[in-house]
């Protein structure tokens, strides 16, 4: 993908602070809602290097970045399967189920970060738990175990996803503990010693269990990282998209990627004469929760890629195998010559066509890393360049997946403005408030799920145009709900702007009054339906200053004329 996330402008802006005033602020910034409620940030190393990628390189930077990103994830999956003898065909196979299962989520946004470093970690849990061929665990391998401490705290300051990384880790080093005391400890014969080894594996695991707990306190934060982590895991978010349930059922890429990781584990399971009943239960954990929230779909398939690569080969090679016998059989009874060689025994044929596919895809690529696009038919460009342009400032209710896009806006145009509510959402931001908006949001009559707090009252979809006294209204037009609210309050407020896209609101008695310093008249006012420019603006789609100064003498200009 090669347009910008609701949430990149934010996060870019929120790093470029702190690189300007060397502190971390600790509460809601950029809102006229929250201002002074907590705020943990759990993402802020992740924004302060998109922050630097973006000061340094420009929107290339961001763009190659998470080029690099997605080469990083997938070079570890097919690096280990290759060490692992996996044929390239199968590592093939498998690093393009994990593209196709992932790619959905891989935005700009530090969600990315969790993703690498999650692939880090399985790869790295898989190896240190490889056993020899006597069917031990080496403990020099165990001892590699203490990489994954550093790996969690910088982890924990780059996105929550941490939270998953550091369950999957204490699953598998709790499960592996209680598979050595099955197995090196109550199955021993009488008055046999534990060995060294064992005994030093037991100490290890439990240690490298504290230890990456006790690295999950070094953020700012410390344990309140932890108490509102849990109670906003605790709290459900029906209205965000990444948190539904996928439809199992369905023939998208993501799902159809969760049935191929099932169906060959299960496959994987019955032909190895002994399953690692670890990985087994941990892969099953993560696809629960895969099924409960689409957003775990990536974890599952880069756990299932780290894990599993060697059973699938090991499933192909039966597999070909078998057909190879079929084949020979059929031979025999026809008294026919088998082929000479197959494609899979024709290494050069592997490679020339896996090169291809290879060339074509950066061929169709390359195009796209030199944009970071900014659709103007999902994010009101011309309607922010209206504001700046007439110096429309002031608090802002606007759409929730603009309201980034508005702070980093503001804050480069200099202006006077913050918005109701952004998508850092429970991050600094109480359950009342955002119930506010949503409602503004979903109105009264909507059937769909959604979670509010039992302090927020009855819905009322109107609150949001009284509450905090907002001088601004910024909505989208395919909010329909919203825009029923505001054409029945026409009595109080203007329509101040609007194209195929969006709408800018202000209250009457101050922009229709010609007495009040901002009176705008309606000659300066857009009202349309249709779009200005139908091309995509380039990130991050500001107006720049000199370009305003331009417009605003050209208007003055016409005017004295």
């Amino acid at each position: 993908m090669d347009f910008a996330d609701p949430d990149l402008w934010g996060h870019v802006q929120y790093g470029q602070e702190i690189l300007e005033e060397g502190v971390l602020p600790r509460t809601n910034t950029w809102s006229f809602t929250a201002e002074g409620t907590r705020w943990i940030n759990h993402e802020n190393i992740a924004e302060l290097v998109m922050a630097s990628v973006t000061n340094a390189f420009g929107p290339r930077g961001l763009t190659f970045g998470k080029y690099l990103f997605g080469w990083i994830l997938l070079g570890i999956i097919w690096w280990r399967a290759r060490v692992n003898g996996v044929h390239q065909i199968v590592a093939a196979f498998i690093c393009l189920v994990v593209a196709f299962s992932i790619q959905f989520h891989w935005h700009f946004r530090p969600q990315i970060f969790g993703y690498v470093f999650f692939g880090m970690m399985s790869a790295l849990l898989f190896w240190c738990f490889q056993r020899d061929e006597q069917g031990e665990i080496s403990t020099k391998r165990l001892l590699q175990l203490f990489w994954l401490l550093p790996l969690i705290a910088i982890w924990a300051n780059t996105h929550g996803s941490f939270a998953a990384g550091v369950c999957v880790a204490i699953a598998c080093l709790g499960l592996r503990f209680i598979e050595l005391i099955l197995s090196k400890v109550w199955s021993r014969s009488n008055g046999e010693a534990i060995s060294l080894e064992t005994r030093k594996a037991l100490a290890i695991l439990p240690i490298v269990g504290f230890g990456i707990c006790a690295a999950t306190l070094l953020t700012p934060y410390g344990i309140e990282l932890h108490q509102w982590m849990w109670g906003a895991l605790h709290e459900p978010r029906p209205e965000i998209g990444d948190w539904e349930s996928p439809s199992l059922f369905s023939f998208s890429r993501e799902v159809v990627g969760f049935w191929v990781m099932v169906v060959t584990v299960l496959l994987a399971a019955k032909v190895r004469q002994r399953a690692d009943w670890v990985q087994l239960i941990v892969f099953g954990l993560i696809a629960t929760q895969a099924i409960s929230h689409i957003r775990h779909l990536p974890l599952l398939a880069i756990l299932w890629a780290s894990w599993f690569a060697v059973e699938i080969n090991d499933v192909a090679v039966r597999f070909l195998a078998d057909l190879k016998n079929e084949q020979k059989k059929l031979a025999e009874k026809t008294e026919e010559k088998p082929a000479s060689k197959r494609l899979w025994q024709r290494p050069i044929l592997v490679q020339g066509v896996l090169g291809i596919w290879i060339v074509s895809v950066a061929v169709a690529t390359a195009p796209k890393l030199g944009t970071l696009n900014v659709p103007r038919d999902k994010y009101p460009v011309d309607a922010f360049k209206f504001m700046a342009e007439h110096g429309l400032e002031g608090r802002t209710v606007v759409t929730f997946n603009w309201a980034q896009y508005a702070i980093g806006f503001f804050a480069n145009e200099k202006m006077d403005s913050t918005v109701a509510i952004d998508g850092r959402f429970r991050t600094c931001y109480p359950q009342e408030i955002i119930d506010v908006y949503f409602d503004f949001t979903f109105g009264e009559d909507y059937e769909g799920p959604r979670h509010r707090s039992s302090q927020s009252g009855p819905i009322d979809s109107s609150r949001a145009l009284s509450f905090k006294n907002p001088e601004l209204i910024l909505i989208s037009r395919l909010q329909e709900p919203s825009v029923r609210v505001m054409n029945r309050h026409q009595e109080d407020w203007s329509l101040l702007y609007q194209d195929d896209l969006a709408q800018i609101w202000g209250p009457k008695n101050r922009f229709d009054n010609p007495a009040s310093e901002d009176y705008l008249a309606a000659s300066r006012r857009v009202i349309t339906n249709e779009a200005k420019v139908k091309t995509p603006a380039e990130w991050p789609a500001f107006a720049t200053q000199s370009e305003l100064r331009i417009n605003q003498r050209n208007k003055q200009i016409a005017t004295t004329h």
